[in-house]
Order: C-alpha cells, then structure tokens, then sequence
C-alpha cells in the first residue's frame, strides 16, 4: 500500500469508471516485487478517481505559468515510464540470459537510496524537468487516463519479469541522466515514489482550479 496515505485529498468521492480501472494482470512471489504493483495500482485508482471528480475542462487548465495541470502530472508520467521501459526489459532479458537470480530480500544501494529521498513527495525539493519529460502537448485528462493505464500495466508485466531475478545486482543507466546508474529494485522505487509525488501535485492543481 501506499506510504503516507493521508496525502489523497477529500475529493475523491467519485464513482470510478471502470475505464480507469488497472486490472491485476499477473502475479510474482517476491514480497518487495508485489509492493510495486501495489503501489502502481493504488497510484493508477487515486489518478482516476481524481481526474472523475473534476469537470474535464478544468483538468487541463493550470493553476498559473509555474505549475502543471492535472492531465500535465499524468502526461509527464508517462513520458517518464516510456523512457524506463526499454531499458528496464533490456535488462530483464539481459539477466535472464546471464542467470543472474536471487530471491531477496533486496537492498537498493547508496545512489538509488539518494535518488529515492529526492523525488519523495515530502522532501519539498524542487527539481528541473528535462525537456524531453515536459508535457507540452497534452491531450485531455480521459486520454491521458487512457496512456497512464496502457503504460502502468506494461510496467507492471515488466515489474514480473524480474520475479526471481538479482534486482539488487543488476543495474541500469538512468533515463534522466547517461551518467547515472542504479540497482533495478531502486529504479522501481524512484518511479513509484515519482508518480506518489505528481499524485500530490496533480491533487493540488485540482484543488486550485476548484
């Protein structure tokens, strides 16, 4: 379950379609993997019941020239996860091939562990997005529903494939920056706690536009 859960705002009374519903498509038997999923269908339900409590309209319109929309935080997600994705299932074959397994429990190491306390939602620390991640053709909140959800359950299958695998040992290059590399398990943890932290930044350009 989601961390810090008191963050979701009282609005979220909406009747959720089933539209914006991220089915559970498969399972895995390690108990950090399944946390991710948790957290990736607990994020995807709070997106849609917020993004069903508020009049289209208003979702794309931005509280003033320095923040984003509610249907921006869901786009810029899933720039992001369309960056993380070919490179996470590159090396998910790549370990499978090498028979780099191990069961856990799993450490994220020092890099990821930083990374991780930067896009928390309750750091306060303000970052630069790149321009590739910016959301400047966004589209209605309904469609960008629709994005999230077609990439959180590809990153959901993706999350399965490493059931079973060394995600402590393999790493990967950051799509954010060429330099950088960390643990796979950290890279799972920086996109779960990315998407908690535009969750709150989309509820408080909701709560803004009211």
């Amino acid at each position: 379950m989601l961390r810090k859960r008191q963050f979701t705002a009282k609005w979220h009374f909406a009747r959720l379609p089933d539209r914006y519903i991220l089915l559970r498509v498969t399972t895995v038997s390690s108990t950090q993997l399944e946390k991710f999923l948790s957290d990736l269908e607990d994020v995807s339900r709070l997106f849609g019941e917020l993004v069903s409590s508020i009049p289209a309209d208003r979702a794309v319109l931005r509280p003033d020239a320095a923040s984003w929309s509610v249907a921006d935080n869901i786009a810029h997600l899933s720039l992001t996860t369309e960056a993380f994705l070919p490179i996470l299932e590159a090396a998910a074959l790549d370990a499978k091939e090498k028979g780099v397994t191990g069961f856990g429990p799993f450490g994220m190491g020092i890099v990821s562990r930083v990374l991780l306390w930067l896009v928390d939602p309750w750091t306060g620390i303000r970052t630069k997005t790149k321009p590739a991640f910016e959301p400047v053709e966004t589209g209605s909140a309904e469609n960008e529903m629709q994005r999230f959800l077609e990439l959180q359950a590809r990153l959901a299958k993706t999350i399965a494939l490493f059931d079973g695998l060394a995600i402590d040992k393999l790493k990967v290059v950051s799509p954010f920056a060429s330099r950088v590399k960390y643990t796979v398990i950290g890279a799972f943890a920086i996109v779960c706690a990315h998407q908690r932290r535009h969750l709150l930044q989309a509820e408080r350009a909701a709560a803004a536009i009211r």
